[in-house]
């Protein structure tokens, strides 16, 4: 019983792993949704820097264009829709610095960031 029930909880982790990306919006009500696109193009508006990392990306934001609390915001609403990302929120530097944002994730997560993101990502990713 207990071999069959540790087969049953890997199949169902392997399966989680195994699934396709996908956003879930429909977890938002319209006006809901509206404001989560209005801050996802804030935030990446504010990109001023970003580092490839082996599964995602790290993006340095100007504080003078959106906030921790924006971004922490938007961090906590993309994780509704897009369950599979892990977020890293850090600030950085002395006085004003800027605001570190990580977003990683299993296997593929990086490709999905740049089709997901595409047209708002800083040119040259």
């Amino acid at each position: 019983m207990r071999y069959l029930l540790f087969l049953i909880l890997v199949g169902a982790l392997h399966a989680q792993d195994a699934a396709p990306f996908a956003c879930n919006l429909k977890v938002f009500l319209p006006q809901e949704r509206r404001q989560h696109v209005k801050l996802t193009h804030e935030i990446m508006a504010a990109i001023v820097a970003h580092r490839e990392l082996p599964q995602g990306y790290s993006f340095q934001l100007d504080p003078a264009r959106v906030s921790v609390l924006e971004v922490a915001e938007w961090a906590n609403r993309e994780k509704k829709c897009c369950p599979f990302f892990d977020f890293q929120i850090a600030l950085e530097g002395v006085g004003e610095g800027q605001i570190g944002l990580t977003l990683t994730g299993r296997q593929g997560v990086k490709q999905f960031i740049l089709e997901e993101f595409r047209g708002l990502l800083p040119t040259g990713m």
